[in-house]
């Protein structure tokens, strides 16, 4: 379970009890750029057949000010990856559970193999289930609440929360016995757009959005044979979103504690 609760605290990676603030213009120049409103929409994210990486730095990152929300920040200093991270979209057709994700028309997937059905329009994108294994066992939960993640155009200023559900029923083999688990997914997203600046990595310089989101991912066991209650994954991002990329430009994960940087990835652009 553990594994799912990381896979989908990547969503990221957030409909029927959408909460949703309207959105606001901000057409001040920043860093020399033009007056026009800068924005992102659901064009600059990959689609099926495309697979992004980024490079993932930790070594002293919690000295980095990240706090500037207009003008430039340069990351082009990061130069100590300690792993790559991966981004891969597919054709949810390519999976025999495709029928339990009817809205789906993008898949993203892991070096694990474990898969986040999405729909992905011009207006959104949402999570509308998983599919996994453990060991040998098919795990495949469908959102009943589809999760949004995206509501588009991303612009400064723009905010967004939204709660998501889903649901499942498997068999497992427990001390000599098969016994069936029941396993809810209860997730929630809320961001703000706070900056529009320059940034630089170690793979170039773009204009970027500023995002500050908040994710929460609750798996819960009914039995619980664990013993230990629901797992809970809580994630603390500023994410740097650029024109045409794909994929975040740059993530820095931020320590829930203090909010100082825990790490940060770039896009490899290469």
């Amino acid at each position: 379970m553990k594994r799912l609760l990381l896979l989908l605290a990547l969503g990221a990676v957030v409909i029927t009890s959408c909460k949703k603030d309207d959105d606001n213009d901000d057409s001040t120049s920043t860093g020399g750029s033009s007056t026009s409103t800068f924005s992102i929409e659901a064009s600059d994210f990959g689609n099926i057949g495309d697979a992004y990486t980024s490079s993932v730095d930790s070594a002293s990152v919690d000295t980095i000010d990240m706090s500037a929300n207009s003008g430039s920040l340069d990351l082009s200093f990061l130069n100590h990856p300690f792993r790559t991270d991966s981004t891969i979209y597919v054709d949810p057709a390519d999976y025999a559970c495709a029928s339990q994700f009817p809205d789906a028309n993008l898949a993203m997937k892991d070096l694990n193999q474990t898969v986040i059905f999405l729909n992905k329009s011009s207006e959104k994108i949402e999570i509308v289930g998983v599919y996994l294994k453990q060991d040998t066992t098919d795990i495949i939960i469908p959102f009943s609440d589809k999760l949004t993640i995206f509501n588009f155009p991303l612009k400064k200023e723009s905010n967004f929360s939204d709660e998501g559900y889903g649901e499942t029923t498997i068999n497992i083999s427990y001390m000599g016995t098969d016994i069936p688990i029941n396993i809810k997914v209860n997730s929630s997203v809320e961001y703000s757009v706070v900056g529009d600046l320059l940034v630089k990595s170690p793979e170039g310089e773009e204009r970027c959005l500023k995002e500050l989101r908040n994710t929460v991912f609750k798996v819960t066991l009914t039995p619980d044979i664990s013993g230990q209650g629901p797992s809970v994954d809580t994630s603390l991002t500023y994410n740097y979103y650029a024109k045409g990329k794909g994929d975040t430009f740059i993530k820095a994960q931020l320590n829930l504690s203090d909010s100082t940087n825990k790490e940060i990835s770039y896009l490899n652009l290469n």
